[in-house]
């Protein structure tokens, strides 16, 4: 997936496509995301993602981590993402924690990544839909830091009552 993200980016700026341009783009690619999605980690706990459809400039999410079974929360997270004049912002922010800012590097149909600089993990998060309708969530280290990237596949469930 490194080798994708990196031909799109650099298709985007062969492109002239800088940030900037990406925000001008139609923010509704992002739709994709949208809905109730379920992932099961290797160990059995289960991320559960709800996004909104995206408005003209505005998208919210929250996640849940649960124990193995399902059934007990052992942390959260609430996410927005946010189209600006100057660009498009992925903000989380887990429980008792400061919000992390990433900034947009690649809008595509049916694919999107958020970059951040400096050496904290994950320095991009990108989603991306597979052909079989599941979404893709990739976390990546910054290059040289040694931190390993992280991908976990998320099926489509039925929203909450």
């Amino acid at each position: 997936m490194k080798h994708y993200a990196r031909t799109a980016l650099v298709a985007l700026t062969v492109l002239g496509m800088s940030p900037a341009t990406l925000a001008g783009q139609n923010f509704k690619k992002l739709d994709f995301m949208a809905g109730c999605w379920e992932g099961v980690m290797p160990d059995g706990e289960v991320i559960e993602e709800m996004w909104t459809a995206p408005s003209d400039n505005l998208m919210l999410g929250t996640t849940r981590y649960l124990k193995k079974g399902g059934k007990q929360a052992t942390n959260h997270e609430f996410t927005f993402i946010e189209r600006t004049d100057s660009t498009i912002y992925y903000v989380a922010q887990t429980r008792g924690e400061q919000p992390d800012t990433f900034r947009v590097s690649m809008l595509a149909d049916e694919v999107a990544a958020w970059h951040r600089a400096g050496e904290d993990f994950p320095a991009t998060i990108m989603y991306r839909r597979t052909s079989d309708g599941s979404n893709i969530a990739r976390l990546e280290g910054a290059p040289g830091s040694g931190t390993t990237s992280f991908e976990l596949r998320f099926r489509r469930v039925e929203c909450p009552k």
